[in-house]
This record gives structure tokens, C-alpha cells and sequence, in this order.
């Protein structure tokens, strides 16, 4: 019963730390390349976002990519 206990409390904390760490925005880098594609938004900064994926990706920074994608789909989720 401990056991189980400890089990779920630590599951909850690795959920909670998931969250937290999901909310966050990746950071803006500079100098990555030139690359852009006019996308459908009036953000400038999910515009950013998205070219800054864009150059992640033909870099071959597939997690980044990733991840600077998704932060320009929760700046604009439209």
C-alpha cells in the first residue's frame, strides 16, 4: 500500500512538471538562415515562430522544429 502510494505521487508530480514545462515558449533564436514562408496569420510573432521552424527544419533540428512550430500554433491557434 506504500508502495502504491509513492508510485502515484511521483506519477503526479511527472505530470505536473510536464505541464509546467509544455506552457513555456521556446525562445526566439537569431541567425538560424533566411528562410521564410508567408503563413496565414496577423501575429508577427507566430510568423516568427514559424520561420524560425522552418530554418530548424532544413538544418535538420527536427525537435526544434517541432517545438518552435507549436509555439507558433499557441501564439495563434487560428
Amino acid at each position: 500500500m506504500k508502495t502504491a502510494g509513492s508510485i502515484s505521487s511521483f506519477v503526479f508530480a511527472l505530470v505536473i512538471a510536464s505541464v509546467s514545462a509544455q506552457s513555456a515558449l521556446e525562445p526566439f533564436f537569431e541567425g538560424l538562415g533566411s528562410y521564410t514562408r508567408k503563413v496565414s496569420t496577423d501575429s508577427p510573432e507566430a510568423q516568427k515562430y514559424f520561420d524560425q521552424g522552418l530554418n530548424f527544419l532544413f538544418g535538420f533540428n527536427h525537435g526544434a522544429a517541432i517545438r518552435a512550430f507549436q509555439a507558433a500554433e499557441k501564439t495563434d491557434p487560428t
